[in-house]
């Protein structure tokens, strides 16, 4: 077996090892002490992700139904049509991801790296507290809950930039683009996003709290780069087939409807 094939499977025992110890304490987040902390980790990620995030939605919402009705040539339903495929109920969950991997999921690897590093795992293991827990727990579902969380408020100012370039590029008023392109929106897709925004949330904590807690690789190690960089590749390969799964399961299609 290759140092990279063995290297693969350690990475993929970290991460099992680390969603066990979250499941194996279904209760240990209504504690007080573990509540206040992925309270503070969620309010830090939201604080950080917002403004930019919205800004993005708006313009990527726009953008795309304004290619749609003026270089293509169609008309306002096909448009919105259109957008609520590609960026309401695919793009928005995977976007929100990879831009919450980028921001947030090297920064967790990083930060616990160097708490292990600096030797405070060993402080809290000779303390006997459940290091792991305190750890894993508050980044895990911070990151979990904030992906989802932020996937909704995505999906909302894209449409609102969506709406924006119907209304500018064709020509309606606003009472009838919210009568013609509304009732285009497909309520019953919410779950799939809201599945797809959770499992992504899940990885990207699972992926980076294992490599920041037990990737003891350096970045000339075998694999190259540092842990948070291979968190990072992890993390996209892992969400990619996520997404195809789900993709599959609900609608019987994969690589966007081209099998």
């Amino acid at each position: 077996m290759s140092d990279a094939t063995a290297s693969r499977i350690a990475s993929f025992s970290e991460y099992r090892r680390v969603l066990l110890a979250l499941l194996m304490q279904p209760r240990l987040w209504q504690q007080p002490l573990y509540r206040a902390a992925v309270l503070r980790q969620f309010n830090l990620i939201m604080a950080q992700s917002l403004m930019s995030l919205g800004l993005r939605a708006f313009i990527l919402g726009f953008l795309l139904v304004a290619y749609v009705l003026v270089v293509v040539s169609a008309d306002v339903q096909v448009a919105f049509k259109i957008f609520h495929i590609a960026l309401f109920r695919e793009g928005g969950p995977l976007i929100t991801a990879i831009l919450l991997l980028l921001s947030q999921g090297t920064d967790t690897t990083s930060v616990l790296q160097t708490q292990r590093d600096r030797g405070e795992l060993a402080w809290l293991h000779n303390l006997g507290l459940p290091w792991p827990h305190l750890l894993v727990l508050p980044h895990l579902l911070a990151l979990t809950l904030a992906c989802a969380v932020l996937t909704g408020y995505f999906q909302l100012f894209s449409l609102l930039g969506a709406l924006l370039a119907n209304a500018l590029l064709g020509h309606l008023d606003v009472f009838e683009l919210l009568q013609r392109a509304l009732p285009l929106l497909q309520l019953d897709d919410m779950p799939y996003a809201l599945l797809k925004a959770l499992g992504f949330g899940l990885i990207i904590g699972c992926v980076a709290t294992a490599h920041g807690l037990y990737d003891r690789e350096s970045a000339s190690g075998s694999q190259g780069g540092s842990p948070a960089s291979r968190a990072l590749v992890s993390s996209f390969l892992l969400m990619s087939l996520f997404n195809l799964v789900v993709a599959y399961v609900f609608y019987g299609v994969l690589f966007y409807g081209l099998l």
